[in-house]
């Protein structure tokens, strides 16, 4: 298997754009936070630096979870599309077994018989 892939095809390398997604709005709130807490005891610079790094700050974190978002709706929509594809050459596919119900195996009636043995019976006479 490809370290770079996990267990249902999901590359590993997604997860830091979400984690860096939380932290860039977990940011972004602690600096208006701060700016909230420190109005009037900082120089007005420093304030609008803060409020500025904060609106960058938010403006990345919910790019990345909008990036997150549609690429996790996309690889929904492929699955479901695959599950219907399957499921159209997959009779077990279409009914869902119910709790406690074995699956059946269609098997032939006994009346039928296979064109292959009759070919290679020994019993036959020409």
């Amino acid at each position: 298997m490809n370290s770079h892939t996990g267990r249902n095809g999901e590359s590993h390398g997604m997860g830091w754009v979400g984690d860096s997604a939380v932290v860039l709005l977990l940011i972004g709130t602690g600096l208006v936070v701060f700016v909230q807490q420190t109005l009037g005891h900082v120089r007005l610079a420093t304030t609008l630096l803060t409020l500025y790094l904060s609106s960058w700050a938010y403006v990345l974190g919910f790019l990345g979870l909008f990036f997150l978002s549609v690429r996790w709706l996309g690889n929904w929509r492929r699955v479901q599309a695959t599950r219907v594809a399957m499921s159209r050459y997959s009779p077990a596919l279409q009914f869902p077994l119910q709790q406690g119900v074995t699956p059946s195996v269609p098997s032939r009636s006994p009346g039928e018989s296979d064109d292959r043995n009759k070919a290679t019976s020994p019993s036959r006479v020409a």
